[in-house]
C-alpha cells in the first residue's frame, strides 16, 4: 500500500503595507539610481523619486505638489524635496 500523501497547506496572510517615501530631486538619473536600492521586493519601504528636469527649487516643489494632488498619501507616508 503506498504511503498516504500529506497535504501541505500554507496560511494565507496579508503583506504589510510598505511605507512610501516620496523624494523630489533636481537630478533626472543619479538620484533615482541611489534610491532604487530600496525598491526590492523584500524591502519594507518603497521610495518614489520624482524626476524634475530642472535644478530650480521652484520647479522641484511644483512637480511634487502636482504629484501629491494626483496621488493620495497614507498617514504613514512621507514626502520631501531635496
Amino acid at each position: 500500500m503506498p504511503p498516504k500523501l500529506s497535504r501541505f497547506t500554507r496560511e494565507i496572510g496579508q503583506r504589510s503595507y510598505r511605507k512610501l517615501f516620496l523624494i523630489a530631486a533636481e537630478g533626472e538619473k543619479t538620484e533615482q539610481q541611489y534610491f532604487n536600492f530600496f525598491n526590492s521586493r523584500a524591502a519594507t519601504i518603497k521610495v518614489e523619486c520624482l524626476k524634475s528636469g530642472h535644478s530650480s527649487p521652484f520647479y522641484i516643489l511644483k512637480r511634487m505638489t502636482a504629484w501629491l494632488q494626483e496621488n493620495k498619501l497614507k498617514d504613514s507616508d512621507e514626502a520631501a524635496g531635496c
